[in-house]
């Protein structure tokens, strides 16, 4: 990925992603795992004069009733997302994890 402003992707699941799975479980620390997909973006902090790039990272994770059902390495779900304020178990939740990270360039 060739990274400039406003750079974004889409992060599938895949099998390499088991081993952070067990690192998870392992070390109880659940909020920088997902079990599924999620978006990341950057963007160049303008003004830094050190050495690399700055960059400020989000990475968007909607948790519901559609990505529990989805049957892994399909497009398909046995449910659709639901509100929250909606009546009944669940709802979707939405995740925002923002950062910044000072990134080696050549």
């Amino acid at each position: 990925m060739t990274l400039s402003s406003g750079t974004a992707a889409h992060y599938e699941f895949t099998w390499e992603a088991i081993p952070g799975i067990f690192k998870a479980i392992h070390h109880d620390e659940w909020s920088g795992s997902f079990l599924g997909s999620f978006d990341v973006e950057f963007e160049n902090v303008q003004g830094y004069a050190g050495p690399g790039k700055l960059v400020k990272v989000r990475v968007v994770n909607d948790t519901g009733w559609q990505s529990a059902t989805k049957i892994p390495f399909t497009q398909i779900t046995l449910r659709k997302n639901v509100e929250r304020s909606e009546p009944g178990p669940g709802g979707t939740l939405w995740q925002y994890y923002y950062w910044r990270e000072v990134i080696n360039v050549e």
